[in-house]
């Protein structure tokens, strides 16, 4: 039996199931598409995903391609405990409401700033970004500070699939548009918390790797 993800290091999504995997310690064979050759746009690989997205985890011939579906998946198959999802039905529930925040409200905030500007073959930078959609991040910054009054992390209070999942997705935002530890410290405090774990070095090679998408162009 073996498992193999399907992924491109500068994907958020791909790297949140990345750190997940280097948190559970088990096999991978790790394939990594090539964006300038379009190869997402395969045959073969559109027949594992036609909707043509990464991740992609092939389990032995089970296919799954969406990353909160394929964290949740891992933990329940490959985690010695439940720390990271657990099975307590509240707490399960807490992690699943952040899970379904996370590819509801902050995933669409970073596609809609990003995509346009890597269209535009245009610098990524705070000044790239329309105010709107400023405003847009800061009111969802506002509303994680608030999740974390609490709480040191965003679901329980311990690490969860929905921290790491949330991570890859606001260390990308905070890439071009840095959060005020003066406006967000709860969400400045849990970012640095992260930082420090053995798994935050995915997320910081694959941020090179997207920085790399706008700097050469």
């Amino acid at each position: 039996m073996s498992v193999k993800l399907h992924y491109i290091e500068a994907s958020p999504a791909a790297r949140s199931v990345m750190m997940v995997m280097k948190v559970l310690q088990f096999p991978v064979e790790y394939l990594e598409l090539d964006l300038s050759t379009k190869d997402q746009f395969a045959q073969i690989f559109l027949q594992l995903n036609p909707a043509h997205t990464v991740p992609i985890l092939d389990d032995d011939g089970f296919i799954l391609w969406e990353s909160h579906a394929i964290v949740k998946y891992l933990v329940d198959k490959f985690g010695k405990t439940d720390q990271l999802y657990p099975k307590a039905l509240q707490e399960r529930a807490k992690v699943d409401q952040m899970l379904f925040y996370n590819a509801s409200d902050l995933f669409p905030l970073l596609r809609d700033a990003v995509i346009p500007i890597f269209n535009a073959k245009a610098p990524l930078q705070s000044s790239s970004v329309p105010e709107d959609q400023k405003r847009n991040i800061d009111s969802c910054l506002e509303e994680l500070e608030q999740f974390l009054r609490t709480s040191d992390f965003l679901a329980v209070n311990r690490l969860t699939i929905a921290d790491i999942c949330a991570l890859s997705i606001l260390s990308t935002i905070n890439y071009f548009k840095e959060f005020s530890s003066c406006n967000y410290p709860k969400l400045n405090k849990w970012l640095n918390r992260l930082r420090s774990d053995h798994f935050y070095r995915i997320e910081l090679d694959g941020l090179r790797k997207f920085s790399d998408m706008f700097s050469t162009l």
